[in-house]
């Protein structure tokens, strides 16, 4: 009876075994590295947001006049810096958040998008109200002001002329850019 009872037991151990390593234990959650792949503005609009190095970036473009959603803020120079620095620099960052192929930027279009930041080309309104290099360049604000001049702002510029995400300098805050938050 002895036997018989640990023979039944050792099958029981067995197959608990066996149900724990086919069916698998989930792995914990780590809260502090899940990221959602969206963000929602005060308006309803739905952005795709990807992570570049420790920063994470909305992937599209701000749609609303308003400001970036709740828990975002529209990045300074030093943030835009950081994202071109983890890139390998602002040749290798312009290949890598560009979108590729030529549906937007004119041939030839090198760029991988590998981050999946996919900068299209826009351009920007001038302070004059003119819009200029609509094809060529994606011009994006900095909440940096250029050497402290109150009215002149910081901006990066992504760029199929010289392939380059360049940081740029005095541009007046009555121009217009575009804008993509970065989570606080």
């Amino acid at each position: 009876m002895k036997s018989e009872n640990n023979l039944k037991l050792r099958v029981l151990s067995v197959l608990g075994l066996l149900l724990i390593v086919l069916t698998g234990c989930p792995p914990p959650v780590d809260d502090n590295t899940t990221q959602p792949n969206t963000v929602t503005d005060s308006d309803g609009n739905v952005y795709k947001t990807v992570t570049i190095g420790i920063q994470v970036w909305m992937a599209e473009n701000l749609r609303t006049t308003k400001l970036c959603p709740t828990g975002w803020h529209l990045p300074s120079d030093s943030e835009w810096g950081t994202m071109t620095t983890f890139l390998g620099g602002e040749l290798a960052a312009n290949l890598k958040i560009r979108e590729s192929g030529v549906a937007h930027w004119p041939s030839p279009n090198t760029s991988t998008n590998s981050t999946g930041f996919s900068a299209v080309p826009g351009g920007c309104r001038d302070a004059n109200g003119v819009f200029v290099d609509m094809i060529y360049y994606n011009y994006l604000w900095a909440n940096t002001e250029y050497l402290n001049i109150p009215g002149f702002a910081m901006n990066r510029q992504i760029a199929c002329e010289n392939n380059c995400a360049q940081r740029a300098t005095a541009y007046s805050k009555k121009s217009g850019f575009s804008v993509r938050c970065i989570k606080d």
